[in-house]
């Protein structure tokens, strides 16, 4: 029994400095080794047994986010969400998620997030910068629906482009024009033909007759 304690002991101490050691490369901005420190504390023991799991995920998260790994911030954000829903890091995860949904520019899911961040977090300040932030993303997605629905004047790479198709179709319905006339021309001159041999035959069957 005396081993099986002091075993634990060892395994929570040494987790617990991977953590600390996990922190302070992050706290100097070596955010790949953080990650690497914060993974083996992450794997170190089962989820069940891992005191410093969801904190030691929390951190592979920021980490991710600062290196700009946005799709990896969101996956393993919803990973969070699914192990750890009572975790007092899940509002700051939310919040991380949210920021990585604006950086790809995905600022209806980044408002839901912080939305959430408001309904779970028990920390005022947190909260007060997220109902900042969210209003922040609220004037961004008006801007970016302007912005979509606004026409935009040209370049003037897009004018001259424009300029040579305008020139392209004046050509092709001037050619379209020649067509018609020429063809209404020899319509005309079939009809005059016609007109003309109904007249000769016309005459004929009156010479005849006298």
């Amino acid at each position: 029994m005396f081993f099986l304690i002091t075993g634990f002991g060892f395994a929570f101490a040494a987790t617990r400095a991977e953590v600390d050691q996990g922190v302070q490369q992050f706290q100097r901005g070596a955010y790949e080794k953080a990650m690497e420190t914060f993974g083996i504390a992450y794997d170190s023991k089962p989820l069940d047994e891992n005191v410093f799991a969801a904190l030691s995920l929390f951190m592979i998260i920021k980490c991710d986010f600062e290196l700009s790994n946005y799709d990896r911030v969101i996956q393993d954000s919803r990973l969070f969400e699914r192990t750890f829903k009572e975790s007092r890091y899940l509002a700051d995860v939310m919040f991380e998620r949210g920021k990585a949904l604006v950086k790809k520019q995905q600022y209806y899911p980044a408002m839901l997030s912080a939305i959430r961040v408001l309904s779970i977090s028990q920390d005022e300040e947190l909260k007060k910068d997220v109902k900042f932030w969210l209003d922040t993303l609220y004037e961004i997605s008006e801007a970016k629906k302007k912005e979509l629905t606004t026409p935009q004047p040209l370049t003037d790479e897009e004018t001259r482009q424009a300029g040579i198709e305008f020139n392209k179709r004046i050509e092709n319905d001037s050619k379209a024009d020649d067509i018609k006339s020429a063809l209404e021309t020899e319509q005309e001159q079939e009809e005059e033909m016609d007109k003309r041999e109904d007249q000769a035959r016309k005459w004929g069957e009156d010479n005849k007759s006298n």
